[in-house]
C-alpha cells in the first residue's frame, strides 16, 4: 500500500445512531406499574478518533443521546418523563474484504454506558427567579440513573480506500452490545431501596462519516 497510516475522525449527524434497547426490562415493569411509558430506542449522535494501519482499525468514541424522549404521563399535573443515554467505548477492527472503493470490517471492543431518567412533575404555573432553589420548587423526583460495562461485536461497511493523502467517506454499522453484569439502578444523591437490576443489551444502527489524513510509508535509506 502507498498510504498504510491513516488518522481519522468519525461523527455523526443527530439521529445517525439507533439503539433499541433488548435489555433493562426490569426498570420498564417497574416504572410501566406507575404510568411511566419510557422508549426503548435511543437516538444517538458521536464523536470518534479512528487510527489506521493497513487492515486494522483502532477507535476511541464517545455517544451521547442527542434527543431527550419526553411522554406525558396519564395524570392531571402534565409530568414529563425524560431519558437519555451515554457511551464510551473502544474497539479494534480488521478489513476482512475489501475491493476498490470499500472494506468490510469486524469490530470487537469494550465500553461503559450510563442510562439515566428524569421525572419532572410540573406543580407551579409561574415561577420567580428568586425562588430558583428553594424547598417551593424542588423536584420530588430524584434522577435515576444505571451504570455498567459492556462488550460489543459489530460489522461495518467502511466506504473509501486509502489511495490519495486526504480522505473523506462514510460508514455504515451494525452490531450488538452487551452488559457484564446485572447492575442497580440508582439515585443521584440518595439512597436506592429495593432498587431494580439490569443487564445491557442492545442491538446498534450507526451511519457516520469520517475525514482525515492518510501518511505514506516510510522509505529506508
Amino acid at each position: 500500500e502507498d498510504f498504510p497510516f491513516g488518522l481519522y475522525f468519525m461523527l455523526s449527524l443527530p439521529g445517525g445512531l439507533l439503539n433499541p434497547e433488548l435489555g433493562m426490562g426490569n426498570y420498564h415493569q417497574q416504572l410501566g406499574q406507575q404510568g411511566i411509558d419510557i422508549p426503548r430506542i435511543n437516538i444517538m449522535q458521536s464523536l470518534a478518533t479512528v487510527f489506521r494501519y493497513k487492515r486494522l482499525y483502532l477507535e476511541a468514541q464517545y455517544q451521547g443521546s442527542s434527543l431527550s424522549f419526553a411522554r406525558f404521563l396519564p395524570n392531571p399535573l402534565d409530568d414529563l418523563a425524560y431519558a437519555g443515554l451515554s457511551i464510551s467505548s473502544v474497539q479494534l477492527g480488521y478489513a476482512l474484504w475489501r475491493n476498490r472503493n470499500n472494506e468490510l470490517i469486524f469490530r470487537g471492543g469494550f465500553g461503559s454506558a450510563q442510562s439515566t431518567i428524569l421525572i419532572v412533575e410540573n406543580q407551579q404555573t409561574s415561577l420567580s427567579f428568586d425562588q430558583l432553589g428553594t424547598s417551593s420548587v424542588r423536584n420530588p423526583w430524584n434522577p435515576i440513573f444505571h451504570d455498567t460495562n459492556f462488550v460489543e461485536a459489530s460489522l461495518e461497511i467502511w466506504r473509501g480506500r486509502p489511495k490519495r493523502r486526504a480522505k473523506v467517506g462514510e460508514s455504515i454499522r451494525i452490531g450488538y452490545r452487551q452488559g457484564l453484569a446485572f447492575d442497580e439502578w440508582q439515585f443521584a444523591g440518595a439512597t436506592a431501596i429495593d432498587a431494580p437490576r439490569d443487564r445491557l443489551s442492545q442491538l446498534f444502527f450507526h451511519v457516520q462519516i469520517h475525514f482525515g489524513p492518510n501518511f505514506p510509508k516510510i522509505e529506508k535509506k
